[in-house]
């Protein structure tokens, strides 16, 4: 069978007018309304996954094919699709900025030189963590922005069961004459808990230009960022994905270490540290990116601020942080 994607939220009381009233029958009307809403939360919640912003725009010098960012897009357990979008321009010439997914690559011809918006969309996703690389083919082009989100179902899709455990509601399930079952009931208030623990959200990240070798040579701790956050949301897994292996995050010698830190509004702190795995970048466009990962659980709701430190294994040798992402996820205990 199939279900039908409302094209917006239906706004209703359902303890007004023919709704939900002690001592009297349930009426269709509300639930209906209810499974239509049901099914829009998770047709149309699409955070962004990939963020990265550069005002003065990204660019190279090379003639070929070169990276400028790279990172991670962490596992859809629905495969669902990818939406890029970059915002580029080009001075002279011809040329395209391309986003590599997993080893697929999509291109965008750049036109024009004032600042403009490309998109570009990628029908499936993998259920493991896959690698996104974002380049240009040509040294004019410049990149100021890339976002990616995942992409809203839409339309007459089928009803089966996705494999992140959500079940679409069909809205002939509810009649005045048909009983409402345990398990209806339960559908509706699983929904919540199922999308934001299995649809990944990116809380902030950090991108730096693969061009540029910027390091930190000291053997000590020395800052590279702070920002802030506000977690609205209580028992929290917050998954930091950072980037410091091989070619999407760091490079440097062995015994280089990124450490974050969370510090809520009481100054308690919890730090997560991350090794780098690379010492030098891959080879450039098609070189493999490897991530580092780390987990850090049930953290309460508030204010925090994070800062990022970084420390090279060997004096005198940098080491290069080229991204880190820290993703959101809703648990329950």
């Amino acid at each position: 069978m199939t279900v039908a994607i409302e094209s917006a939220y239906t706004v209703f009381d359902p303890n007004e007018g023919a709704g939900f009233s002690p001592g009297v029958p349930i009426v269709a009307t509300p639930l209906q309304n209810m499974a239509k809403n049901h099914n829009f939360m998770r047709a149309r919640f699409t955070p962004p996954i990939f963020y990265a912003l550069n005002a003065a725009g990204l660019s190279h010098s090379a003639g070929t094919s070169t990276n400028l960012i790279a990172g991670f897009i962490p596992g859809h357990a629905d495969s669902q699709g990818l939406t890029v979008e970059i915002v580029a321009k080009i001075s002279s010439g011809g040329g395209y900025a391309y986003v590599n997914l997993g080893g697929t690559s999509q291109t965008m011809a750049i036109s024009g030189s004032s600042y403009a918006k490309y998109t570009t969309t990628f029908t499936s996703t993998s259920t493991g963590t896959s690698s996104i690389k974002v380049g240009t083919t040509h040294p004019t082009i410049s990149i100021a922005s890339v976002i990616a989100y995942w992409v809203p179902y839409s339309g007459t899709i089928a009803d089966t069961i996705q494999s992140s455990g959500f079940r679409w509601c069909q809205n002939s399930e509810f009649a005045n004459t048909e009983p409402l079952t345990v398990e209806q009931a339960n559908r509706f208030l699983e929904m919540p808990r199922l999308v934001l623990s299995k649809v990944p959200q990116n809380l902030f990240s950090l991108y730096g230009n693969l061009t540029e070798a910027r390091g930190f040579s000291p053997t000590d701790q020395g800052q590279t960022a702070d920002t802030f956050a506000y977690l609205h949301r209580s028992k929290l897994s917050i998954r930091f994905k950072s980037l410091l292996s091989f070619v999407m995050c760091s490079v440097g010698p062995s015994g280089s270490q990124v450490r974050l830190t969370l510090r809520d509004q009481n100054f308690q702190e919890t730090e997560l540290t991350l090794n780098a795995s690379a010492t030098s970048l891959p080879a450039n466009p098609s070189g493999t990116f490897t991530p580092t990962t780390g987990t850090l659980d049930n953290i309460d709701p508030g204010l925090y601020d994070f800062t990022v430190e970084i420390k090279s294994g060997t004096a005198g040798t940098a080491h290069s942080l080229y991204s880190l992402a820290v993703n959101q996820y809703q648990v329950t205990t």
